[in-house]
Order: structure tokens, then C-alpha cells, then sequence
């Protein structure tokens, strides 16, 4: 399972999110900066099952896009069994969704 940790409070502005979660999860260029691109691209069939840490939640959550961010990754995860996505805690438990 290939893994990518993505760190909430790198991401606080929408411009900063999509430049980030571009390079950490090499979206193609040609990927739109918006949520239903992020959506359609984490549900693209992939051979390769994704988990994706989420660190710093309580930061992201914060930010006015972050809460919308967090759904559509959590919405992607349901719609594909492929995609998995965990909140780590900061402690030595995570939550999966």
C-alpha cells in the first residue's frame, strides 16, 4: 500500500492547498484546482491501494476551505476501495475512514 502523509498546517489557503496536496499526491498538471477535480482524481481507478495521513487536522479544520478539503477526501475514500484515508491523532492511534 503506498502511503502519502499530508500535514494540515501546510495547507492554509486554498492557492497553498492545491499547490501542496499537486506535488504530494502528483496530480497531472493538467488537474483543476478545485474540490471536484481533487474528488475525481482520488477516485481514478488506481492498481495501487493509497492511504492517506492526515496529520494536524485540528489545523485544517480551521481554514475556511480546510473543513470542505476534509469531506471531499473523506467522500473519495467511501466512493473508492482503493483510497483510504486516516487522521492521525498525534498520539500512537490514528482514525480510518
Amino acid at each position: 500500500m503506498k502511503t502519502i502523509v499530508l500535514d494540515g498546517g501546510l495547507m492554509p489557503t486554498r492557492e497553498e492547498a492545491y499547490a501542496y496536496l499537486t506535488q504530494q499526491l502528483e496530480l497531472p498538471d493538467f488537474c483543476g484546482k478545485n474540490l471536484d477535480a481533487l474528488y475525481d482524481a482520488l477516485t481514478a481507478e488506481t492498481a495501487v491501494p493509497t492511504r492517506l495521513v492526515v496529520c494536524r487536522r485540528e489545523l485544517l479544520e480551521q481554514w475556511s476551505y480546510g473543513a470542505s478539503l476534509l469531506e471531499t477526501m473523506m467522500d473519495a475514500a467511501r466512493e473508492n476501495p482503493n483510497l483510504q484515508v486516516v487522521f492521525d491523532s498525534g498520539a500512537d492511534t490514528a482514525f480510518y475512514i
